[in-house]
């Protein structure tokens, strides 16, 4: 059985928790379930959906894909100073946009929820961060400095709103492309978010899990985040969660199956081996050095 990789981003459009780690990584980055404890939205008061009068510049059709009166990419439908967001139910039905006070997080800042959030961001990730949402082919919302974006960034993965409907893809901005097989210094990322991470066949620049100190070869650590970079956090195949107190997972430098030697950069007796299956997200070349 292949070993379990537990990615940055675990694509939970809504919130996700540093602990527990999910025992499962997401098949083509859907969204997480809320669980049965999830507050139902209250969409009285301030908060609640504007009337549906902004327009969205014929771009972003892919925002509505969850229905509601709002647009999850560009806000259009929310009044000023709100953003479109989707909300956890405990009713059993589908999760759909609605209007909420948008939040100050911009891309890579630590949040809870998606309104902690500015409009046209979802929080994403463990541990969660700000990222910025996009229509497909629409790189130039992802450069928009103004609404968060970033100079050079491209709208790069797809992720599912709900699980199993790819009717309801929407996709997420990639910052300056960085390289993941590379230490610290080298990834071509900066000072402030030094970890290059692997999303699909790409890649990003994120911040190191403020709640752990960053491990080298065989460190524990229960995601990516708690590794250095140049290393992945593995998990055992079974089913279960990963306790900070005590992390099953075991930080591994990754290897490159598209190289040359691709064992060159293992530790002494350690072997380049694919250790992520499909449902990671990743390609086969992104391996992992083992004993």
């Amino acid at each position: 059985m292949r070993a379990r990789w537990i990615p940055v981003v675990s694509w939970c459009l809504l919130a996700c928790g540093s602990d527990p780690t999910p025992a499962t990584p997401p098949a083509d980055v859907p969204a997480a379930d809320a669980g049965p404890d999830a507050a139902t939205p209250d969409v009285s008061g301030p908060d609640a959906p504007a009337a549906d009068v902004a327009t969205d510049g014929g771009a972003s059709a892919c925002g509505r894909s969850l229905g509601g009166t709002c647009n999850l990419v560009t806000g259009a439908g929310c009044q000023p100073a709100q953003g479109c967001y989707t909300i956890p139910r405990n009713d059993g039905l589908p999760q759909i946009p609605f209007c909420r006070s948008a939040g100050r997080g911009g891309w890579g800042d630590p949040c809870e929820v998606s309104p902690d959030c500015r409009e046209g961001f979802a929080c994403l990730g463990s541990p969660s961060r700000c990222l910025k949402l996009c229509c497909e082919g629409d790189n130039a919302s992802c450069r928009d400095e103004a609404r968060g974006g970033r100079a050079g960034a491209r709208c790069a993965f797809r992720a599912l709103l709900r699980p199993g409907d790819t009717t309801s893809s929407i996709f997420v901005c990639q910052g300056d492309p960085c390289d993941p097989f590379a230490l610290a210094g080298a990834n071509r990322c900066p000072a402030e978010m030094p970890r290059c991470e692997a999303l699909g066949d790409g890649s990003t620049c994120f911040q190191q899990d403020p709640m752990c100190t960053p491990g080298g070869d065989g460190a524990g650590c229960c995601n990516n985040l708690c590794c250095e970079p140049g290393f992945t956090c593995v998990l055992p195949g079974a089913a279960g969660t990963c306790n900070r107190a005590a992390p099953t997972g075991t930080c591994r430098r990754v290897c490159n199956g598209r190289d040359a030697m691709p064992n060159a950069v293992c530790p002494m007796g350690q072997t380049c081996r694919v250790m992520f299956n499909a449902a990671s997200g990743l390609p086969d070349y992104f391996r992992a050095c083992t004993p």
